[in-house]
């Protein structure tokens, strides 16, 4: 992962309403703030959170995606069984 777009990343967290991811990152930035830890060990703590919010994101399109497919099934099904278009 080259291109970490932290704020892209952040924004995507604040519009999708994922408040742990956001803590998450406060959290990391106020360490490095706060704290004389090594240098790697906050990259390896930013990447994992880059991973988070990416699996996070692409769990909710899957989420989409089947409530989208489930509402598409039951207006087919409902047009079969009472047989006008809902």
């Amino acid at each position: 992962m080259n291109d970490f777009n932290f704020t892209k990343r952040v924004k995507q967290c604040q519009e999708n309403g994922f408040s742990d991811l956001l803590n998450m990152f406060n959290t990391i930035m106020l360490s490095i703030i706060e704290t004389d830890v090594p240098q790697y060990h906050f990259k390896a703590e930013l990447i994992q959170w880059c991973h988070n919010v990416d699996n996070k994101l692409d769990a909710l399109k899957q989420h989409k995606a089947t409530i989208n497919k489930l509402t598409a099934d039951f207006f087919a099904q409902s047009n079969e069984v009472f047989g006008t278009e809902v």
